[in-house]
């Protein structure tokens, strides 16, 4: 063990006398050289040490240069597109909030051309490398793309209802065609047992069924008074004095029913009449109430907040990621760039 480490140790010490050996002779030869010579070699030395250097900066010119073109011509323009998509975007559902308020056609027609630029927007994107490159960008713009096309197609559908008094508060279109017809006709029934009463003679027993007639007619009017505040306002009001006006009429069609012997065969006939229609039209109240005190009572205000404004607030996410990933990719080659330079 001890003559190999020996014949090791030796080894290294004849490989160092080598290396000095070289060293050496090199020395001696650049020694043997002339000035002349001499000056070529560092010239040459020099002249390739600045090529390099060179060529070194010019591959890192042209990669500013492929970055900053990448700058200006890509990622600048589809953050602009983007943030002008959200800006249009925000105008065409303000000015469909004001419209809905006044009524303004005007307002109407700037919402839909805020809304047709924000398509054109959205078709500019997928000019852009940095957009389409990308599969998740391409699908994200997919998905606005469908959320538009529904949120244009119930736009549309919101201002057609707005336009329409009946379509637009279901309780009021209910009360034209179901309440209104109806009462009518109890006050048609109600005057016919007022008129048949002017041919009785005069009694106090036929003065007391004219009058109970009477309060039950202004017991009606009441309960309609009521029902279209109820309409108007929407207060809670408007509801206690129909429960109090409706119990006030039965209670006067009750006293008239225990004078059924003492009605003629007219009014007898009309009561049954009028008590079949009222019927239905306390059925179709109670409807109505509950319709118009619902979240539904106004179509264009519910379908803007139940259907609307979520659509909205899904495009406008979907423009946030889209505007966080232009966002990194123009940091990242701002930082390059900066590196590079």
């Amino acid at each position: 063990m001890t003559i190999h480490r020996n014949n090791n140790n030796k080894s290294e010490i004849q490989g160092n006398q080598g290396n000095q050996g070289n060293q050496g002779t090199v020395k001696k030869w650049l020694m043997g050289l002339s000035i002349k010579s001499k000056l070529w070699i560092s010239f040459t030395v020099t002249a390739v040490a600045i090529v390099a250097i060179s060529l070194d900066e010019i591959t890192s010119l042209s990669t500013v240069h492929e970055q900053v073109n990448q700058l200006v011509t890509d990622l600048q323009p589809a953050m602009m597109h983007l943030n002008k998509s959200k800006e249009l975007l925000e105008s065409s559902s303000a000015a469909m909030g004001f419209y809905l308020l006044s009524k303004d056609k005007l307002q109407l027609e700037k919402s839909n051309e805020s809304l047709e630029k924000f398509k054109a927007e959205l078709d500019g994107l997928q000019a852009y490398e940095s957009i389409v490159k990308n599969d998740e960008n391409v699908s994200i713009i997919h998905s606005i793309q469908q959320e538009l096309q529904s949120f244009t197609e119930l736009g549309s559908r919101i201002a057609t209802i707005s336009e329409s008094e009946t379509a637009n508060f279901p309780a009021r279109k209910l009360a034209t065609e179901e309440i209104n017809p109806r009462s009518k006709i109890v006050l048609q029934l109600l005057g016919q047992m007022l008129f048949s009463e002017e041919e009785e003679e005069a009694s106090p027993l036929r003065k007391e069924i004219l009058n109970e007639i009477n309060e039950v007619r202004y017991s009606w009017i009441n309960i309609m008074n009521s029902i279209r505040a109820f309409l108007a306002f929407r207060g809670e009001a408007s509801l206690i004095e129909l429960d109090a006006y409706s119990q006030n009429f039965h209670d006067n069609i009750s006293l008239l029913k225990r004078r059924s012997s003492n009605l003629t065969l007219d009014q007898s006939d009309s009561l049954e009449q009028v008590e079949a229609v009222v019927e239905t039209i306390f059925l179709k109240t109670e409807e109505l109430v509950k319709l118009h005190g619902g979240d539904q009572w106004q179509m264009d205000a519910y379908l803007i907040g139940s259907q609307v404004m979520p659509q909205l607030n899904q495009i406008h996410q979907y423009l946030d990621t889209l505007i966080a990933y232009e966002k990194i990719r123009l940091d990242s080659t701002l930082d390059q760039v900066s590196t590079l330079y």
